[in-house]
């Protein structure tokens, strides 16, 4: 461990045999304060998996082809079967602080599908009891009887299961926003002819006018202003296509009470005025 500096811990786990019936078993745990130029490289072909928590300064792990960040309050899975790479950001300004634990156990290959179903991805924790738990669970390998191999299983479990919680809560969460989205989509579409305004949308959407712009832009692409505009544009095609309404009829059919700014708009939008639209939809 000539990579990590003083403070740093490292535990090899000799469990009672009596451990192997229980879910969970560790294998070796530390706690690693690596320097900025340090290097911490790890690979393919050790058994079980590797839960690491960053609890200060910043890391990456290179996993699977991919290249994770992990800033202090991080956490995440490896399977250790497979290729990976953990090293301290390389233009960090101070040590990193993780903690890990290799563990094996007949419940890995479950908590580790369940918390990657598609992508792999390191999980921001909200609570000072992950490194509490962590720190518990190295207290525990110094403690040969059965009960600190049980108190570290139920250990890996709660860790394990806090990270299933952030997965399905946030994947949750998502959806409830996508949903509040399309329903202020729907209203706009329903509303685009009435005086409709960003304060207005977001309280309807019972969030703040800031959240709600990010999660518009996220979900749709264009800001909510954007989207009112566009809608509007798109339904004044069709009138100036498929009647014979003048100008200022349509500009206030679509919502823009002042003809002036409505043929501006469409013209920064389509590149041509309304009539000029028109010309060339009927030649």
């Amino acid at each position: 461990m000539s990579h990590t500096k003083n403070g740093s811990k490292w535990m090899a786990a000799d469990p009672d045999m009596s451990a192997g019936s229980l879910a969970f078993h560790a294998i070796e745990a530390g706690k690693f304060i690596v320097g900025t130029k340090g290097s911490n490289c790890c690979h393919c072909g050790k058994d079980g998996y590797l839960l690491i928590y960053s609890y200060y300064g910043e890391g990456e792990i290179l996993y699977c082809g991919q290249s994770v960040s992990m800033p202090a309050g991080t956490i995440t899975l490896i399977d250790c079967q497979k290729s990976y790479k953990v090293i301290p950001k390389h233009d960090a300004k101070d040590d990193w602080v993780y903690y890990w634990l290799r563990f094996n156990g007949s419940g890995g290959t479950y908590y580790y599908n369940s918390i990657f179903p598609e992508e792999y991805t390191a999980f921001n924790v909200d609570t000072p009891e992950i490194k509490d738990e962590f720190e518990n669970i190295l207290s525990d390998f110094s403690e040969p009887a059965i009960g600190g191999c049980f108190r570290i299983s139920h250990g890996i479990t709660t860790l394990l299961t806090y990270m299933i919680e952030l997965r399905y809560s946030g994947s949750n969460k998502m959806y409830k926003h996508q949903q509040t989205i399309k329903r202020a989509t729907q209203y706009i579409r329903d509303n685009y002819n009435l005086s409709l305004d960003i304060d207005q949308l977001a309280k309807r959407a019972n969030l703040s006018k800031y959240y709600f712009i990010k999660l518009f832009k996220e979900f749709m692409h264009v800001t909510p202003y954007e989207y009112v505009i566009n809608y509007r544009i798109n339904e004044a095609k069709k009138y100036i296509r498929m009647t014979q309404c003048k100008v200022s009829q349509i500009s206030d059919h679509v919502g823009f009470n002042d003809e002036c700014n409505f043929i501006r708009t469409f013209k920064r939008v389509t590149g041509m005025t309304p009539l000029q639209y028109r010309d060339k939809e009927r030649k």
